[in-house]
């Protein structure tokens, strides 16, 4: 299931260890509820929780956490993410809109309904051939242009099948084609 934690298994030892959410140590994971695993740039694996973004690294054994600070509330639940052609990670959640990071993981940017992107709630975030993030939301579907800043915004007058998508629900087919799940298909 979704909520027992990190489990890291070691092919030379043939041994599973599983890390979890430890209350007042902030070098653990973040919340037991894992979303995702991303395997990003430097071996670090990102790991998408409900309480937040945590990075863990191999080589130390160690957690980082992001977005669980006080001014994050009801933004740190982190549920999708992309690693756009530059190498920059791309994240979303529910109630925060969208992250991205540097592959170094030092430089964060937050876009939101106040820098356009219509919906807060972002359940799936792909690359296209051109460069575009496209962004399935609870208001449809978004295409942000990351040299412009610029969101553009597609509902069911354009075709969708809904405006509102599933978590967990993206993939980039061959050739580059983006499926994104929804509520009616």
């Amino acid at each position: 299931t979704l909520d027992r934690g990190f489990n890291r298994f070691s092919t030379s030892e043939k041994k599973a260890r599983r890390f979890v959410h430890e209350p007042g140590n902030s070098n653990s994971l973040s919340h037991d509820l894992c979303y995702f695993i991303h395997k990003g740039p430097y071996g670090k694996f990102w790991i998408g929780t409900y309480a937040g973004l945590t990075v863990f690294s191999p080589g130390t054994g160690r957690f980082e956490r992001y977005f669980t600070e006080a001014r994050y509330t009801n933004q740190a639940k982190i549920i999708s993410v992309c690693r756009d052609s530059g190498g920059r990670l791309w994240f979303g959640s529910l109630g925060g809109g969208l992250f991205s990071v540097d592959p170094a993981g030092r430089d964060f940017h937050q876009y939101s309904k106040k820098e356009g992107l219509g919906n807060n709630v972002v359940y799936g975030i792909l690359e296209d051939n051109d460069g575009k993030l496209w962004l399935s939301t609870n208001k449809g579907l978004f295409r942000f242009d990351r040299e412009s800043g610029q969101f553009h915004h597609y509902d069911e007058s354009d075709g969708l099948q809904s405006n509102e998508f599933n978590l967990l629900s993206y993939h980039r087919g061959p050739g580059g084609r983006l499926y994104f799940g929804g509520i009616n298909g």
